[in-house]
Formats: C-alpha cells, structure tokens, sequence
C-alpha cells in the first residue's frame, strides 16, 4: 500500500474529537488479522477506462479539500460538518465498525499502537465500490481495503485494482451484490512495536458508489404490422429506445412497475425492431430484437368443452406448472375468486366435474408435471373422491373453502397473502363483472373479493381491514351505493351492459390491447381459466355475444385499433366468423 501525505499538519485541534482508550491485547490481535487480509490484496494498477477519470478527480479532490487545515479548524467548532465525519472508538471489529456513508469523508487517528479503525458502508446495487485515503504525515504508513463482513468470501466483492496520484490512494471494488461492507484501516509501520505516531497524525477516508452494470435486456411484447406502440417491461425507471438500424422511432421511461410503451409509427411486416435499456447512470443494455408480425392476427383455444377448453388454454401457455388450481367447471361462484391466486402460483386453471375427474384433466397433469392441486371449494363443488384420486397420483393437494362463497373468495385472498394496495369488489351472484376486470386483478395480485348488492358479508369486511383502497365493479344493481360508501377509497368501474363495463375496464384502467382475448359473455367457465394466460401475456379480456360483436365491443376495438386476438372457446361459444 501506499503512503499518503497531505498538507494538514498541525491538526491537535482535533485531540478532542478522538478517542483513544481501547483494550491493547484486542487491537493488536485484529491488527495482526486486518493486516494480513490487506496484504493478501493483489496490487494491480487500476485499468483504464474502468472508472471515470472524473469520477476518481473528484475523489481524491473532496479527500484533500476535506482534510486541509482551514476544513478542520472548521469542524473543530462544530465537530462534524456535512461532508466530513470523526472516527468514533470503539471501532476495532466488525460488530463495532463506524458507519460510513458515501461520499462523506471519515477522519481519524491510528492511535494507540496496532490501532484498527474499521467503518461499514452501504452499498446500493450491484456497481463499483470506490475507496479513496490518505494520510497528513509520513508517520502513518497506511493501509486500507474493502472486505465482506468477518472475511467471508461469497465472491461478493472483487478488487479491480489501485490508482494512485498526488498522495492519495484510490481502490475500487466490482460489488456483485448489494449489501453492507467493510473497509479496514491500518498504520502498517508497527513491526517494530515502535509507534512513531502522534496524535496530530491524522487520516482520511472516503468512499463512493459508482453503477456501472449495464440493465437487463428489455422484454418486448409482440409487435404487428398494425401496432402503433412497443410494450414490454425493464429496469424501473430506465429509458427505452425503439430503432429501426440507426433510426430512432421513439422512447419512454419505465413506470414504477417496470412497464414501457414507446409510441410509434406502423412498420411493415419482418421489420427488425432494436429495444435498449437505459438506466440512470447511463449503462445501456444489450438490445432485444423483435420482428414484426403480420396484422390482424386472430387465433382460437378450444377443446369439445369447457373441461377440454381449459386443458387446451394449459397447453398453450405452461409447459410445466409446479401447481395446478381445480375448480368446478359447471358453477361459478367458488371458482370466481381463483384468478389472482392461479397467476400468482403460475399455475393454470383446470375444470372439473363434481363426482369424477376427467381423463384428459388426469393426463394434463401428468404433462404438467404438477406437484401440487388447490382445489377451489368444499366437498359440494369437488367432491373427496376426486381429491383422493388426485393423491393417488402421489400429488400434494390443498384445498380452500368456506361456508359461502363469499368465505371461499376471502379464505382464497387470506391464502394469497402479501400486502396488496387494492382489491376487487364483485357481485357474488352474478359473473361478468368479475371476469372482466380477472385477469388485471390477476396480473397484479389483487384479490377478488364478493358481495352482496345491499350487504357488505362480514368475511369480505375482515380482508378489506387491511387493504387501503377498492375497486368496485358494476353499477348500483350490482353492488349498492350502501355498499360501496363503506369501501376504502373506492373507484366503481360500471357499463350499462356486462359488454360495456369490461370496456370500461380497459378505458379506465389504460390497459394495454396490443392483444387481447375475446370469451364469450354469456358463460364464465372460458373466461375463467383463459384469465391467467391473458394476465401472463400482459392483454386484457373482451366480451362478446356468440354471433355479435356488441357495440361497445366494436367501438373500443376500433378505437385501439386492435388487431390481435386469441378466441377463447369453441365455435358453440364464438362463432366461426365472428372476429375476421
């Protein structure tokens, strides 16, 4: 290590600040520890272009500037100021160590002989861990160095190398997780149990944090020949950049979620499209590329039935699912809650009789490779004989069911967890209403919560005591205003149809519609099981009549210029011809 010397001399009006008493034996022995630790640091010269030269210039500036004589006569006075600390002892350990933010210099005294001061640092995300010290007086021969807490080596920590100029020594560390680390400092000269230090000999240390870890690639939703936006998700906060070769088409700034979309004009069809990442520090990712698809694209998830329909929905979007939620395919209430708890496990939702399981529903299983079933409802809905079959399988089943079905949907949210900020407030006689709002409800794991049109049930009022705001779906002959005026924060999301209000899910909740799935609105089973692959696929759910488009419908997809949908169901739930 190098020896700084900087023009602070005759700092004894310090003295007073600093505190010398430690145990002897102690300090030396952690002394002999943290000297051997720092000699094991590898010298090597710190590459170019690693670290801003700037970044280092500023450093070793705040260090000097902070540790002149005229700074210290200052903080004499006040014992500290804004940009610099006074070592406090004890700090000879790791369960001691001074804490000591970024950018704050640190100065202190290696007194008495074999004296370790050691200071604990934060650092905020993977980066570079930037160490700057340096010394008043020949006296202090000093050494420094980053460590994981008590030595560890995780793999954490990666010294990079030094850079040395004008007396100041500066370190810097590739950090591979965030967390709290160490730096240990040492007057490296006692070998001969002489101490030439007095206590006017004074050092400085200050630390940095510099990002350089470029973002993640950005994940970009399918781009059509119709679609005037890019979507996806990436670093919160981060600007997305669109190209065509060097041709910027537009940019947008990540939401608090991590979601982008990035306005631009139509390309034609197999246009390459370049997506980066840009982050607050100016790293820029590696770039998604995506190809953009023919227009008008509409495909159809179907089986024979709603049991088969759902396996077919499966198998388009799990390869494998750990677990698998079971409901009954022929009633609707226990089952209306389901969506936000399936995408929060990622799991698929399957149907089922009451009596007996189907034999494609025990082969989906098998192909999923399920370890776990959540049965949705009591012994009613799906009876033990199923369960017991299941288990057959050597499959792990749980079940979730109340009283009512307005105890299911809350036992379902309690099972759940977590601290969502909203939940769902639904009609527990009726379907529409909670299947269009399913799969944001889904997406962003607010429980679906059922009520009476004119009381609030006292099991949906337990959950909601710690959930700060409501979304109310359906008008007055939904859900009352006597109901709706005992919710926290409510929003009501209504239509003058069941067609309408899931329209006015989209509009009111500005969900994206570079795609969406199309159920029928007059049955729930579809639309049940096909809300969480739409979740998965960030697109919201529209509903139709078999053989009509109903006007709400048409008009919104007009306005979002929609051109890309997936059917969900048979031609006995939407017709053949209905979406062109």
């Amino acid at each position: 290590m190098k020896k700084g010397f900087v023009s602070i001399v005759a700092m004894g009006v310090l003295v007073s600040l600093l505190s010398v008493s430690s145990t002897a034996h102690a300090e030396e022995q952690n002394y002999e520890l943290f000297k051997k630790s720092i000699n094991l640091q590898i010298e090597k010269p710190l590459l170019k272009g690693v670290i801003d030269p700037f970044k280092l210039k500023h450093l070793e500036l705040e260090l000097k500037s902070s540790t002149s004589l005229e700074h210290i006569s200052k903080l004499n006075k006040s014992a500290a100021s804004e940009e610099t600390l006074v070592e406090k002892e004890p700090n000879d350990d790791f369960s001691t160590a001074n804490i000591l933010p970024n950018d704050r210099v640190m100065v202190g005294q290696l007194l008495p002989l074999f004296d370790v001061d050691i200071f604990k640092v934060n650092v905020p995300a993977k980066g570079v861990l930037l160490v700057a010290g340096t010394a008043n007086s020949y006296a202090i021969e000093l050494a420094f160095a980053a460590f994981e807490k008590d030595f560890d080596e995780n793999g954490f920590l990666e010294y990079l190398g030094f850079y040395y100029e004008d007396d100041v020594e500066m370190q810097a560390y590739q950090v591979h997780k965030a967390g709290t680390y160490y730096i240990g400092a040492i007057d490296s000269d006692n070998e001969d149990g002489y101490d030439d230090n007095y206590e006017d000999d004074l050092y400085g240390i200050v630390t940095s944090f510099e990002d350089n870890v470029e973002p993640s690639m950005p994940s970009v939703n399918e781009v059509t020949a119709s679609s005037t936006s890019v979507t996806g998700t990436a670093e919160v906060g981060s600007k997305i950049t669109v190209k065509v070769g060097t041709t910027v088409l537009g940019t947008a700034v990540t939401n608090k979620e991590g979601k982008y979309m990035v306005s631009i004009v139509k390309q034609k069809e197999g246009t390459a499209l370049h997506v980066t990442a840009t982050d607050s520090a100016g790293n820029i990712s590696e770039a998604s590329e995506v190809k953009v698809r023919e227009g008008n694209t509409v495909n159809r998830i179907s089986g024979t039935n709603r049991i088969t329909t759902a396996i077919a929905i499966s198998k388009n979007g799990w390869k494998t699912a750990k677990t698998v939620v079971l409901a009954l395919g022929y009633d609707f209430p226990d089952a209306l809650a389901a969506s936000p708890l399936a995408y929060q496990q990622d799991a698929p939702i399957l149907l089922t009789n009451q009596k007996k399981l189907a034999p494609e529903t025990f082969e989906e299983l098998k192909r999923l490779n399920a370890q776990n079933v959540i049965i949705i409802g009591g012994e009613l809905a799906v009876s033990s004989s199923i369960a017991n079959s299941i288990k057959s399988m050597g499959i792990k089943v749980e079940r979730i069911s109340g009283k009512n079905r307005f105890e299911t949907a809350a036992k379902i949210a309690v099972r759940m967890g977590g601290n969502p900020e909203k939940a769902i407030v639904t009609d527990g006689y009726n379907f529409p209403d909670a299947l269009a709002i399913s799969s944001y409800a889904a997406q962003n794991e607010y429980p679906i919560l059922l009520t009476k049109t004119n009381l609030l049930p006292a099991e949906t009022q337990t959950v909601l005591k710690s959930i700060p705001k409501t979304i109310v779906m359906g008008g007055e002959l939904a859900v009352s205003s006597t109901v709706f005026n005992k919710l926290k924060s409510p929003v009501r999301i209504s239509g003058k149809s069941r067609f309408e209000t899931a329209v006015a899910v989209i509009d009111t909740l500005n969900l994206q519609t570079e795609k969406v799935y199309v159920a029928t609105g007059e049955a729930f089973a579809d639309a049940l099981t096909g809300s969480v692959l739409a979740a998965k696929n960030n697109a919201p759910i529209i509903l139709v009549r078999k053989s009509v488009v109903p006007v709400p419908t048409a008009d919104l997809i007009k306005r979002y210029n929609i051109r890309n949908f997936t059917l969900l169901g048979g031609e006995m739930a939407i017709s053949k011809n209905l979406i062109e």
